[in-house]
């Protein structure tokens, strides 16, 4: 007796049937391959919250953002860094877009540290205890994703 209320759930296959240790479907992830993607742009409704602020996404496994997106209401556990660890894993572009507003140019250098910042660096050290001690991989990066969101 009593009631459970479950806020997110997430269903993946066992270790068969991913993209190595990430949580990607294997299947989609080859034929991203054999389509011959070059880039992945994670952007649009992603990129409209601040609940999207990549600051929000750390450590990477504990997000989860609630979004309004199109009249409909999601909820996603892929973030950025799920976007530049599948792309890596696939060798495909990511192109990171993050929300702009209110968002600040020190909050960007935080970013780069983040990603790509070794043990002497306070992000740098923040991403390894986080779980990821290898650099992420990108090299572009999109601010906002429309002219209203810039």
């Amino acid at each position: 007796p009593g009631s459970v209320h479950v806020g997110f759930s997430f269903l993946q296959p066992g270790p068969w049937g991913r993209l190595g240790n990430l949580s990607v479907l294997a299947s989609g992830a080859h034929l991203l391959q054999d389509m011959g993607i070059m880039a992945i742009r994670q952007g649009g409704s992603f990129a409209k919250s601040e609940d999207y602020f990549w600051k929000h996404w750390i450590p990477r496994e504990a997000a989860s953002m609630p979004s309004v997106t199109w009249r409909k209401d999601i909820e996603t556990g892929w973030g950025p860094f799920h976007l530049i660890d599948m792309c890596n894993a696939l060798a495909i572009e990511p192109v990171v877009t993050t929300f702009a507003s209110p968002v600040e140019p020190l909050d960007m250098g935080d970013f780069v540290e983040y990603t790509y910042g070794n043990a002497s660096t306070q992000w740098g050290k923040l991403r390894i205890a986080s779980g990821h001690p290898e650099p992420y991989r990108w090299r572009f990066i999109e601010l906002g994703n429309e002219q209203y969101n810039a």
